[in-house]
Formats: structure tokens, sequence, C-alpha cells
């Protein structure tokens, strides 16, 4: 398209006076470079145009070579720009009209072009603003009017216009998604898995390979400040490797020798006098480096990595934090996924396969996946792993209740509960399943302990299960039985399935502490050297409800310039711990919201067997947003800690509003209950309809915002991309 609109303008030249001003904000040296010495003049401008102008495009020069460039000199290679036209209207008035701020890249062409919003008109002067800081050095030479745009076919821009519109065709009405029952066991539908699951597994090799074979720089020593060192997984894995709790890193005697070393003053004074290394988000104890993220990442991935490969590299190599985020980030992905299937097969009969992706989605966008996936660093690697170990737990746990069948067992459904009630089918309890499930939880606290509160689900879960093995109960005769003797070992059989695995998990990690710290409970984050001395501060009462409203509800800071969201910061009445985020929980997944409809549903749910657990979900994820409130403060990664807890929630709601069902009333005497079933179906389905097509809306909505706020992240991380990106977009405007 731009192309096409670029050649209306081809016989609009300039006429012969043009020339070039450049702006006082300006300064230029001997190789071309321009120096930005004062923002609010900082432009080139073409004066004398006297013609209408479409497009133009900005002109660079060429490199020059570091031997060229003085020491002091960063060139900026990513410029943001604004072009400015000075017209005159019919009024024989001149005024200027600003175009948008874009970004110019001098390696990516198709964002060189630069269309003005003033096209109707002749320009008499175009104005160049360059739109950066003081002291910024740019490589921009000029910009020439009315150029031809070359025809480009962007392969990824197709591929993203085709899986939009591939995605509107799936979820229309009456498509196969909406017209297909969703059952696991159907090859098809695995199939389709499958085929989904496949594009995310070769993007998870292909980032293990490359950050394997040509890792990034992990380690950034600044001149009179902190270094920053991404190998924290890596030196936990190395000490545990030679058998010692501490990381093996250099402390400054100067660290050592001072009163209070985690003052933040004190550390700011050593700094100054160009002690060197003070560790950035590392714990600082008895004259010793440590780490306070979870020991069980570096246990499975990072120790393993490094033993087999010093077999042909003495020391051995450190796994990047790059591979082992992509791979758990994707093992937590497929196990949510078959998380909502079993929910759904085992508490719901008539549910669409469309009900399946979405309920996925929902999982997947308020899980914070789009977040981890971006940044990808060693900070990821405990909330993927909690996330993967979370929905294996979860998913263990709701397949232990099984049905005996002539062949073994098979998954517990509500639909059973008429059966084993009358005699016809026996239940049992898997304790296996049971207690790997709880082990999978309860190591959460060898990941990121908040997660390890994920063991109170057993509660709602095994609740039947619970009541049935009390003395002289007769309820809840469905549950899974426990076999056993008599009585008493069952019940024995039962605790020691449900908590001696996760018990054992706790006490684990707790002796690792012990080993380190000499206690139990020292995580070591109290000693961390991080933006304050952790032990004496004290989280300020009246920012709770304040970090907790940016938690869920913080707006969305919109601009006019791809990718249209922003980072915005999030002021307390008193000073805490916060970063800039894009927006809160229910803004990133508007589709959390309904989990409000839960009362309303109270009657299906029930008969489901699934309304105490729906209930828990938003609850206990309310309490670990709360801990993560006066414990952290407010941190955009730290939505995934209770991010899945709201989805799991949305999704039942999501599904008892799908289910197909339909009861007629007896009682009425007008109507057979033919008639009256046929009527209540046709209205139900109509407003179920409806329904769910706002559900749609706002989950697509929700995956859309988090993908934006995802190329919010890698604006810096992947320039050239995110340029490419945005001229898709400012060429049309």
């Amino acid at each position: 398209m731009p192309h096409l609109l670029s050649m209306r303008y081809l016989d609009n030249h300039p006429s012969s006076q043009v020339s070039t001003v450049i702006g006082s904000g300006l300064s230029k040296d001997e190789h071309g470079l321009l120096t930005v010495t004062e923002p609010t003049k900082a432009y080139i401008e073409l004066q004398h145009v006297n013609t209408k102008v479409g497009y133009v495009k900005v002109n660079f020069t060429k490199q020059i070579s570091h031997s060229q460039n003085s020491e002091s000199q960063e060139v900026t290679t990513s410029v943001r720009v604004r072009l400015d036209t000075l017209s005159t209207q019919d009024d024989n008035q001149t005024s200027w009209h600003a175009s948008r701020v874009t970004t110019v890249r001098n390696t990516v062409l198709t964002s060189n072009y630069l269309r003005s919003t003033e096209s109707t008109t002749s320009a008499d002067k175009l104005r160049l603003w360059i739109q950066e800081p003081t002291g910024t050095t740019i490589t921009i030479s000029g910009f020439n009017v009315n150029p031809r745009i070359p025809w480009h076919v962007d392969v990824m821009r197709i591929a993203i216009l085709v899986l939009i519109a591939l995605i509107v065709i799936a979820f229309l009405p009456h498509s196969w998604l909406w017209r297909t029952k969703f059952d696991i066991a159907q090859r098809k539908q695995q199939l389709l898995l499958c085929g989904l699951l496949a594009p995310l597994a070769i993007l998870t090799a292909y980032i293990t390979v490359h950050v394997i074979v040509w890792p990034g720089q992990q380690i950034f020593h600044n001149p009179n400040g902190y270094t920053y060192d991404f190998n924290q997984y890596g030196y936990v894995a190395d000490a545990l490797l030679h058998g010692r709790p501490w990381l093996n890193l250099k402390v400054p005697d100067q660290l050592l020798l001072s009163r209070n070393p985690l003052n933040v003053e004190t550390r700011q004074q050593l700094l100054d006098q160009g002690t060197q290394p003070i560790y950035w988000d590392y714990v600082l104890f008895e004259g010793r480096w440590y780490s306070y993220f979870g020991v069980l990442p570096a246990v499975v991935l990072f120790l393993p990595y490094q033993a087999i490969t010093s077999l042909w590299v003495p020391g051995g190599l450190m796994l990047p934090s790059e591979a082992a985020s992509a791979l758990l980030l994707f093992i937590a992905c497929v196990m949510m996924i078959l998380l909502c299937a079993r929910i759904i097969h085992r508490h719901f009969s008539s549910i669409p396969v469309a009900v399946m992706v979405l309920s996925s989605l929902i999982c997947i966008t308020a899980s914070n996946m789009v977040y981890l996936w971006h940044k990808g660093n060693f900070y990821t690697v405990p909330f993927a792993a909690s996330l993967a170990l979370s929905a294996l737990g979860l998913w263990l746990w709701l397949g232990a209740r099984r049905v005996n069948t002539s062949t073994g067992t098979r998954l517990w459904r509500y639909s059973d509960i008429q059966g084993t009630l009358r005699g016809n089918i026996v239940t049992t309890l898997s304790l296996r399943r049971m207690a790997l499930g709880s082990l999978c939880l309860g190591a959460n606290i060898a990941c990121r302990p908040p997660f390890v509160l994920l063991c109170l689900l057993a509660i709602p879960i095994f609740w039947d299960e619970f009541v049935s093995l009390l003395p002289r109960h007769s309820r809840h005769r469905y549950a899974g039985i426990v076999e056993a003797p008599n009585h008493f070992v069952s019940m024995l059989k039962f605790a020691i399935s449900a908590v001696l695995p996760a018990t054992l998990a706790v006490l684990g990690a707790l002796a690792y502490n012990y080993w380190r710290f000499a206690s139990f409970l020292n995580f070591g984050n109290l000693n961390q050297v991080t933006v304050v001395n952790l032990q004496e501060y004290q989280t300020p009462l009246d920012n709770i409800p304040y970090v907790l409203g940016y938690y869920f509800v913080q707006p969305l800071s919109l601009s006019a310039q791809f990718p249209w969201v922003n980072y915005a910061p999030a002021p307390l009445p008193r000073w805490q711990y916060t970063e800039s985020g894009i927006g809160g929980l229910l803004i990133l997944c508007p589709a959390l919201i309904l989990v409000v409809l839960l009362p309303g549903l109270r009657r299906l749910l029930r008969s489901r067997r699934i309304y105490s657990l729906a209930w828990s979900l938003p609850i206990l994820g309310f309490i670990i947003a709360t801990f993560d409130t006066i414990v952290g403060g407010f941190v955009w990664r730290y939505m995934a800690d209770f991010g899945l807890l709201f989805a799991l929630g949305a999704m039942i709601v999501l599904c008892a509003i799908a289910e197909r069902r339909g009861l007629p009333d007896f009682k009425a005497p007008h109507m057979s209950a033919a008639t009256q079933l046929d009527a209540h179906n046709n209205l139900a389905n109509s407003t179920r309809g409806i329904i769910l097509g706002m559900i749609t809306a706002l989950v697509l909505l929700g995956v859309l915002i988090s993908l934006l706020a995802g190329v919010a992240i890698d604006m810096r991380a992947n320039p050239d991309a995110y340029a490419n990106m945005q001229s898709w977009f400012s060429l049309l405007q």
C-alpha cells in the first residue's frame, strides 16, 4: 500500500530554491554526526519546498569505524523523530501541522520513510524534529521529499495477517470450534493440540540451542556502580557441584570491613570510592555471596548441564538462564492446557472445543506468560518452574479419583455420581497420583515460595474423600475409596499420601536454608543487596490498598505510537519499591471478571462437585497477592504468583456458561415437557451465544493487550524488529 500511495507524489518536486537548515540545538562534527545540544531546537528543516508532500525519506550517514569516532561518543542507531509541515491554508494563514512521533533506524529501510499528515496542500517548510535527550549522537544527515517507496514483501507481516484472519474465522459463530464437542480422547483433537503446540515447541528449541551455542552477555560491570550478574543459577549449581553452599564470587575487603554492608548509604559510598564488585540482587551473609532464588531449578537443570559439559570442558559450562526459562515456560504452557482439559473432562459434559481454547488462553495470559516469555532471564526461571509444578500438581490431584473398569481404571467424572450411589460403579482414590501431586506443589517452596500455598487446594479437591473417611459418615459415598484392611488404615494412608510428600519437599528446602544460614526459616531475602536494607524496612500499611489496586486494575497508559501502550508509574503515598507496569491483571486479561458470576452458578457447580474449588481459587489468589504486596511491593512479574488461580476460577465460570443444558418444568400445565424444552433451549442458546461472543471478545482483547505489552518490553531488546513492525502502521497513518 505505501508503494502505491507514494506513486501519486512522484511528480511533485520541491522548488529549485529548496535549502536545508540545521537547528541550533544540533551540533555537527567532522564526521557528519549530529549531537543534540538543546532538544527544544533540535531539528533539520527544508525551506522553500513549495509542493505537496506525501512522504519523506530520512537519510543516514555511512557508518564510521570505532577508531574514527571519539571514545566519548556513543552513536544512537534508533532515533525518535517527528515530521512537521508548514503550509498555507485557504484563508492565506500559515500554520504548522505536526505528525506523530515515530522511530527510524538505519538498519531497517522501511522505518526510514515517514508520511506527512498534511499532504493535500502545498508545503512551505518541512521540519524533522529529533526527539532525543541532550547528548545523544545520531547518524541522520537529512531527508528527501516524495521518494518512491520500494515494493517490499514482509513475510512476518503476511504471516501475522493470515494468523489474525484464521483466528477470526475460527471463532465465528457456527464454526468447527463451536460445533464440535471437546473430547481429548479423540485422535483428531489430539493432533490439533499437537499442531498448535508445535510452533511453540520449535520456538523453545530454537531459543535453547541459540543461547547455548551463541550465549549473550550475562555480566555487566558499571564504573562506580553495581555489578549485574545474571548467572545466579549457574553459580548455585557450581557451588552444589563442589559441595559448598556459598557462591564462588569475590567479596571486596572494603565491603567486609564496613560496619553495615547492607546499608544503602554505606554501599553507595563504597561504590563512589571505586569498590568492585558489589553484586546487585545477591545475598550477602557473613562475608559470602549467596542466592535467595529457589534451588530446585539449579538442581534439576543447571547442575546436570554443568556436570555433563565438564566431560569435555574443564569445570563444565553454565546453562544460560534463557534456555532454562524457555524450556520451563514451554512445560508450563503444556501443563496449563492439560489442566484445563482435565477440569472440563472431569466436571462438564458438553463443552465446545472453542471454550477449551478460550480457557487455555485465559490461563496463559493471566499467568503472565507473555511477560515471562519476553523477559526470559534468570528472574523468569523460578516463576516458570513453579507454574509448571503447580499445573502438574493440580492435574495429578484432579486425576486421583478413579473409576474401576475391567481393564484398569479411568478418570472419575461428575456423571459417575449416580452410578456410584446405586452401587453400579466403584470409585477409588489413587494414592500414587495424590502423593505425586502433593510432592509437586510442596516443591514450589524451592522455586517460588508463594506457590506452596496451593497445597491448601487439597481441602476443596479432596473434601469428599475426607468427609467419607470420618467415622459413621454416610454422605459423599461417591468419593474415592482408599483401599485398606480397616477404617483406621484408610485414614492413615490418606493422610500420609496428602501430607508427607509435600512435607518432605518443604523440609528439604528448609534444610538447605539451615546449611546456608544456620536457620531453617531464613531464605536469604532479608540479606539481599537491593534498593533498601530489608532487615530494617517495614512496609507502610497505607500503601497496601494502592499496590493491590495496581496489581488488579492499573489502567493502560495509551499512546498514539505503536505499540500504543506504555509503561506507567505506580505512585504511592509513602515510599515503597514499585516498578512501572503496562496494566493490572484485570486489564491484561479482562475475562477474569467472570469470577464475579460464581454466586449465580452455585447450583450447577455444586451438582458438578466443583463449586468449593471454584471459590477457593480466587480467594487463595487474593491472599497471595496481598502477601506479595506486603513483602515485595508492586512488581509486574509477581502477577504470575496469583494469576493462574484467578484464571482457573474464570475458566470454570466460562465452562458453566457454555455447558449445553436445558431442564423443562414438568409442573407447567399448558405446555408439554418437550415443547418447554425446545422453547427453553432456543432462548438459552440465543442468550448463551451472545454471552459467549462477548466473552470471546474479552479473551481475544486480553491476548492482544498482552502481545502489545510484550512488544513494549522488547522495544529495546530487539530494536530492528520493533522498527520494522512500527513502520507497518506509521506509513499508513
